[in-house]
């Protein structure tokens, strides 16, 4: 299995994205069919993606994308297999709501045998209880769904028969612990104690760290996953005959690549060896195929990927009032992720768009990534001096416009770009609620040939202790963390204590000269005037007086410093006691 990640140095024609978006995914396996598939990623200006360009060709191509104004989608095309050689117009949904976040229906003008599949044509699809919970889906002929108090499904009755229906039961913690199944009357129960999962009391599977481990009558035989960036199960394998080497055409058990959203595309790799194993697979999430729900089960909602909706309202809603309460991943399947269907424990970064807190996959910084896929997130700092305007709004920078720092926008370049000024202005604003001023001084620090490897150190674990969370300051016992001093205060500082013969005098009375074309380190050094040490500071942030916004403003104030000689400087002497 091979899979590869492109942002900004796309290799099959798409769009450079320089704003953490992924521009291309590619894969290939050594399954029967072993071409590169792939796609190309565009987005809107919220970052929601609008489609995803299939590759080498358009048999699995996401177009037509469209969200009214709380995110809900409107329209969605699929290309896909329909049991010949025809891939064009598998789904062409329009999405119906009335006035709410709630879906009434859809309607499919496409190949209605495939994909969703439109099997009510009057009337609504979709019906709701008082807390906004599906309780009729007449496409799949669900006509009844009971919930518990704690709003997870018990059961789910189709055509109003006894006889099709599928019953769950949860522990305390939502956790599902059996699954009952009747079908025409034949009951199937699955028990799930952990990582073991039964079937009729029987021994079905359990999982190890790198897959699981099946039992076919008796025999105990280990499968592995391959899983892409986000989680999600794309192969398994096992070695049926311990002999090292794996055969494709016996030892691939199975294969599953997904639309954008979750949808598995059909029509290659799609023999199966053994039984299926539906327990992770999307985001690592088990899929009930049982009597044709096709629900992706997260712990706290079910999830349709035909739609691209979950059927239940977000249980931490009302600390996101931007979007609507049934979206999946913030529409950008791509790069983001559902962590068991709740939004408010976020595990990595939130989102600039929307301020709010998401779970974002753990995606390797780079291009052309195949099998790696670390914990270092993507963050871009951008400057509107660097980066045209239009360019900062749809995310599409060129190389030469990284090393900025996003500042508040000046005078001038309101009165030179106005439209540009606004837009930094509101990214500045944003990168502050979201505490990724830390991150910015880090890039910014490292990429500074004047910063002493200190300053980079330092930089860096403020960035770290602000990624997770740390924004109200540090424990009071915390040792000081100085912010990233900007060039621009520097030079600010150095040509505002010139005196009347353009020279810089130290307090000592020496003279001060700086080579520029060398590092300033060992030169001079940015002494605070006295009053404004930056012990002081820290110690009002230690207070919980300062922000730390406060503290990196204060911080690059030029009025608090004066050129000192290195000397006079360590030696605190001219300091304010």
């Amino acid at each position: 299995f091979n899979f590869t990640i492109n942002y900004n140095k796309p290799q099959n024609g798409a769009t450079a994205l320089f704003n953490g978006n992924i521009s291309e995914t590619s894969w290939s396996t050594l399954n029967v069919d072993t071409s590169t598939r792939g796609y190309k990623y565009s987005y809107d200006p919220l970052n929601r993606l609008v489609s995803a360009t299939g590759t080498p060709n358009s048999n699995y191509n996401v177009s037509g994308i469209t969200y009214d104004k709380n995110g809900n989608i409107l329209s969605l095309n699929r290309n896909g297999y329909q049991g010949g050689s025809v891939f064009t117009d598998m789904d062409k949904l329009v999405y119906s709501y009335g006035n709410s976040n709630q879906l009434n229906y859809v309607t499919d003008s496409g190949n209605n045998n495939y994909g969703f599949k439109d099997d009510n044509k009057s009337g609504n699809d979709y019906y709701y209880d008082a807390n906004g919970s599906l309780i009729k889906d007449l496409n799949k002929g669900i006509t009844s769904v009971n919930y518990n108090y704690m709003g997870m499904p018990t059961e789910v009755k189709l055509n109003n028969s006894d006889t099709q229906k599928v019953r769950f039961i949860y522990a305390a913690d939502r956790r599902k612990v059996r699954k009952i199944k009747n079908e025409n009357g034949s009951e199937t129960i699955t028990d799930y104690a952990g990582n073991f999962i039964y079937e009729n009391n029987t021994l079905k599977q359990f999982s190890h760290p790198e897959g699981y481990v099946k039992n076919d009558n008796g025999t105990f035989s280990y499968v592995y996953n391959y899983t892409d960036h986000l989680g999600s199960v794309r192969l398994s394998y096992t070695d049926a005959n311990n002999d090292g080497v794996i055969t494709p055409s016996t030892e691939i058990l199975q294969e599953s690549n997904p639309y954008p959203f979750g949808l598995k595309q059909k029509g290659y790799n799609g023999n199966i060896i053994g039984s299926e194993n539906n327990y992770k697979t999307y985001l690592g999430q088990e899929i009930n195929k049982d009597l044709g729900l096709n629900w992706l089960s997260f712990r706290y909602r079910n999830y349709n990927p035909e739609i691209g909706r979950f059927f239940g309202v977000d249980p931490v809603s009302e600390d996101y009032l931007s979007i609507s309460t049934y979206q999946f991943a913030h529409n950008s399947p791509v790069w983001k992720i559902e962590l068991e269907g709740l939004e408010g424990a976020p595990t990595a970064g939130g989102d600039i768009v929307n301020h709010e807190p998401v779970n974002r996959a753990p995606i390797p910084i780079g291009d052309s990534t195949s099998h790696n896929y670390g914990t270092a997130q993507n963050w871009v700092t951008i400057s509107s001096s660097v980066a045209p305007s239009n360019d900062i709004r749809s995310g599409q920078f060129n190389d030469s416009d990284f090393g900025g720092i996003i500042n508040p926008a000046s005078d001038a370049m309101y009165d030179s770009d106005p439209s540009g000024a606004v837009v930094q202005d509101v990214t500045f604003i944003a990168l502050s609620f979201v505490g990724a001023n830390a991150i910015d001084d880090a890039i910014a620090t490292a990429n500074d040939p004047n910063a002493s490897a200190l300053d980079v150190a330092q930089a860096a674990v403020n960035a770290a202790l602000t990624s997770k969370g740390n924004k109200k300051g540090p424990n009071p016992n915390a040792k000081p963390r100085r912010p990233h001093l900007r060039k621009s205060t520097i030079n600010k500082t150095w040509e505002a204590n010139k005196n009347s013969n353009g020279k810089v005098i130290d307090p000592t009375g020496k003279e001060i000269t700086w080579n520029k074309s060398k590092k300033r380190n060992g030169q001079w050094d940015m002494g605070h005037k006295p009053g404004h040490e930056f012990r002081k500071d820290w110690q009002l942030y230690k207070d919980g007086k300062l922000t730390w916004d406060q503290m990196k403003e204060r911080y690059n104030d030029p009025d608090r410093y004066r050129p000192e000689l290195p000397s006079t400087n360590r030696s605190h002497k001219y300091e304010e006691k």
